[in-house]
């Protein structure tokens, strides 16, 4: 699921041509820069024991020079993603849900960065 997501936000129009990894954008990258970590996986069983649809949550954190960069960055995943529902390379999407976001600096890369967490139903 995470690759389909990645790849989705690589792709889509809307998203500016900002470079897209996962867990950690090596400091050789351009930027902005964008990260994709899984935070965790519930499982909804049915009756028979079978998972009816996952609920993953994940952190996406952009990477820029300045705020103002990161921001940006960060608002046109939350437009590209919030609400979604459909094939998403692959994966069948119920909804996907920005559950919050945050900003701030990082003193060890001296680069600012926009936290976006969301959740995503998917079979």
């Amino acid at each position: 699921m995470m690759q389909a997501l990645m790849t989705f936000l690589i792709e889509h129009p809307g998203v500016s041509s900002a470079e897209i990894h996962p867990h950690v954008a090596p400091l050789t990258g351009g930027l902005p820069a964008a990260t994709v970590s899984l935070d965790g996986i519930q499982r909804t069983r049915a009756f028979d024991g079978l998972v009816a649809i996952y609920e993953s949550d994940y952190q996406i954190d952009t990477w820029a020079k300045t705020q103002a960069e990161a921001s940006v960055l960060g608002g046109e995943i939350v437009a590209a993603l919030e609400g979604y529902v459909g094939n998403m390379n692959g994966k069948l999407i119920k909804q996907i849900h920005i559950d919050d976001e945050s900003t701030g600096f990082d003193r060890v890369t001296e680069l600012y960065r926009h936290s976006i967490f969301l959740t995503v139903w998917h079979d």
